[in-house]
C-alpha cells in the first residue's frame, strides 16, 4: 500500500491488511490530529488498509 504523508511524500508499506489507526501510530501520528482518505474517500481510522490501497494522511489545523 502507498501512504501519502502530509508533506506529500509517499512511503510504501507491505504486509497483511491492518486497521488505519495502526498505520497512524506506526508513523507517529496522533489519531485525533489527522483525517484519513483511502482511495479517494474519507474513512474512519478503524477501516482496514492494505494491498493496492492509497492512503492519504491530512493534518488537521487546530486553533482559534
Amino acid at each position: 500500500m502507498q501512504v501519502m504523508l502530509p508533506d506529500r511524500s509517499i512511503c510504501t508499506l507491505t504486509g497483511n491488511p491492518v486497521p488505519i489507526y495502526t498505520i497512524l501510530e506506526g508513523l507517529g501520528f496522533v489519531r485525533s490530529g489527522v483525517i484519513v482518505v483511502k482511495n479517494g474517500r474519507v474513512v474512519p481510522d478503524d477501516v482496514l488498509a492494505g494491498g493496492d490501497d492509497l492512503i492519504r494522511i491530512i493534518r488537521v489545523a487546530h486553533g482559534g
